[in-house]
């Protein structure tokens, strides 16, 4: 049985953009800054057998304030500035406003 752990991207392996006063993920990678230990954490967690797969929502991209192109190269840049390229198996994007997604009211 294969085991993988899901981490999500900001606030977990970098951290949050402050502007006016409310969190925001990096709009560029000149932006990006990645927790501290980032890199060790992920390591252990490769050495104990786990796939580790990066996701993250990405709001702005459907709201067109953020190209999919420039959270892409984000996305690319946090694992080689966390140094585990080889640790991360997998990164997906989920370019959606959870505002504009309308709960089924059978599911709440």
């Amino acid at each position: 049985m294969i085991h993988a752990v899901f981490l999500d991207r900001d606030g977990v392996l970098n951290e949050a953009v402050i502007r006016n006063g409310k969190p925001h993920p990096p709009a560029s990678v000149e932006e990006l800054r990645v927790v501290p230990n980032a890199a060790e954490a992920l390591q252990k967690l490769k050495n104990a057998g786990f796939l580790l797969i990066v996701v993250t929502n990405q709001p702005d991209v459907a709201r067109g304030n953020i190209t999919h192109a420039r959270v892409e190269a984000v996305n690319a840049a946090c694992p080689r500035s966390c140094r585990s390229t080889s640790s991360v198996s997998a990164a997906t994007t989920t370019p959606t406003d959870a505002s504009a997604v309308s709960l089924c009211p059978a599911c709440c």
